[in-house]
């Protein structure tokens, strides 16, 4: 019993189910009305006669069998040619099974040149089918739309001896006129850049108010120059019916990685307190690109929270040096661990920062004698260098009076033993 209701549940959706994977009006592509120089697989298109459009439809139908009416539309936004008038008749079905629908909607006198996107809706009494159908018209007044896509969004990441890619969008602002046999051609006058696999890419096609998103492959050689090229964009495409070209020049930058390497840092093992020390930092420069906006930051933990030093710009295989000073005051004593951050840019903004953990020794404060100090010690032994002297003189003036006196008791002897 319970595999019967399943069965019949079944049966009950399957019309359901059917009716949308199935249209209920289907284009017998092979059939041709009276009117028609071809079937639809022939290549027959609806065509302006006499100020109208023809439109020829052989439709069948596995469900439908009565009266069933067409009715054109044109979709929301889009530029609307007719004047409003026979846009919908009924049709009965031929023997044969098909349904002959034939409408021929009158243009509006000022019809302009374009091509089109229309739906005729075919209804029958259980369900409908939308048929989108394209025509052109090419007898009319000439369009106000530039016949030109417009070109934006360009970027790209190219980067030395690596496979990369250029991105960019292309719209068709105009309300008439698609864009068809669009292609592009990528040309580096230097060489450095090669699409892949060639120069021409074949592109997508836009309709009216339609806009896409392309991207293209390229590679970069490795001796490649690290700057900006001026790449060359030649758009080629149709629209109505005419081929037409224009050239863009942009400009895209090729970069290098950033190859930056921190030399022997130059900092005492000590420092007394209240004293001037220096820290020398060497920032090498190992790539093809310049570098941009290059510094050094100090950070000593009570001596300096974040002093910094300008670098400026270091080019291509040169070495230059960030130089900060520092002075540890008194109330730091012993080792105080710090670091060295360097940060840099290319030339692109892409930025790179490296660091350094560095230590350095605080000493006490050297003993400072005073002016004053200065000048007793000095008068102290200024006096006693004065009494070493006067004593001196006073063991020499004894020395001399003592042999003046031995002196005159010798010659006093003389002259007795003479007498």
């Amino acid at each position: 019993m319970k595999k019967v209701f399943l069965i019949f549940v079944f049966m009950l959706f399957l019309p359901l189910a059917r009716s949308e994977e199935t249209p209920v009006f289907t284009l017998d592509r092979n059939f041709v009305i009276p009117g028609m120089a071809a079937s639809w697989n022939q290549g027959y298109v609806p065509t302006v006669q006499d100020g109208a459009l023809a439109i020829y439809l052989p439709v069948r139908s596995d469900t439908e069998t009565g009266r069933i009416e067409a009715t054109v539309s044109v979709p929301d936004a889009s530029p609307n040619p007719f004047s409003g008038q026979n846009l919908s008749s009924s049709y009965y079905k031929g023997s044969d099974g098909v349904w002959r629908i034939a409408l021929k909607p009158k243009l509006h006198k000022l019809f302009v040149n374009g091509d089109y996107e229309i739906n005729v809706i075919v209804r029958g009494q259980s369900a409908e089918t939308v048929f989108p159908i394209s025509f052109k018209i090419r007898n009319g007044l000439k369009s106000d739309d530039a016949l030109k896509p417009i070109l934006s969004g360009i970027a790209s990441d190219l980067t030395v001896g690596e496979e990369g890619e250029i991105r960019f969008t292309l719209q068709n602002a105009g309300r008439y006129a698609s864009f068809s046999d669009i292609s592009v051609e990528i040309t580096d006058p230097t060489g450095d850049i090669l699409p892949i696999p060639t120069n021409v890419h074949a592109l997508s096609p836009l309709t009216p108010g339609e806009s896409a998103a392309f991207s293209i492959p390229v590679s970069v050689r490795s001796s490649a120059s690290v700057s900006l090229h001026a790449l060359t964009f030649l758009f080629s495409y149709t629209t109505l019916d005419e081929n037409h070209s224009f050239q863009e020049i942009v400009p895209l930058p090729v970069e290098d990685e950033i190859r930056m390497e921190i030399g022997e840092i130059d900092l005492a093992g000590y420092v007394h307190q209240g004293d001037i020390a220096s820290v020398t930092v060497p920032v090498m420069n190992l790539g093809r690109a310049s570098l941009v906006n290059a510094s050094v930051k100090l950070v000593l933990p009570g001596i300096t929270d974040g002093r910094t030093s300008l670098i400026g710009t270091i080019e291509s295989g040169k070495t230059a040096s960030g130089k900060i000073t520092f002075t540890p005051p008194k109330d730091i004593e012993g080792e105080v661990k710090g670091k060295i951050e360097i940060s840099c840019e290319d030339t692109w903004g892409n930025q790179i920062a490296d660091t350094r953990d560095i230590s350095i020794t605080v000493q006490k404060a050297k003993e400072f004698v005073s002016v004053n100090d200065e000048s007793e010690h000095k008068a102290e032994n200024s006096s006693v260098l004065s009494l070493a002297l006067a004593c001196l003189n006073l063991i020499f003036l004894s020395a001399l009076f003592i042999q003046s006196a031995r002196y005159k008791k010798r010659i006093r002897k003389l002259e007795e033993d003479r007498l």
